[in-house]
């Protein structure tokens, strides 16, 4: 499963925005570049091993290699089936398709089968995120 987002849905969690940080929705990463575009930053940003962008307001105080804690509008996310590209999921229009989501769960129980503590951790993840 694949987790998407616009850059303009993730914000600085030390700037006033209409999203409040909770524990489910911040993450900490790492500002690897910034890229100053008037009224907003474009910053690149590390989290583990993936890649995030974001567009958040110039007023941050963002700073290379610097952490930065970022809060995501969750109402604006998607997942996409990985070997698809199909949405499974998308929050703005609070659906689900069902079979895509269980082909997914099976591809993932596939995965644990040849890697059995990642593809686990990875497929109970999905199935607690697929079933709110």
């Amino acid at each position: 499963m694949v987790f998407g987002i616009r850059p303009i849905e993730i914000f600085d969690k030390n700037l006033n925005n209409s999203i409040d940080p909770t524990e489910g929705n911040t993450l900490t990463t790492q500002v690897e570049m910034l890229e100053p575009m008037n009224d907003v930053v474009n910053c690149y940003l590390a989290a583990g091993r993936h890649q995030i962008v974001v567009s958040i307001d110039a007023d941050t105080k963002a700073d290379y290699a610097q952490p930065l804690e970022v809060v995501f509008d969750l109402e604006k996310s998607h997942l996409f089936d990985a070997d698809t590209e199909l949405a499974i999921y998308s929050a703005d229009l609070n659906s689900f398709d069902a079979k895509l989501i269980d082909a997914t769960l099976t591809n993932l129980e596939s995965a644990r089968k040849r890697a059995p503590g990642d593809g686990k951790r990875i497929a109970s993840r999905c199935h607690q995120v697929c079933t709110y």
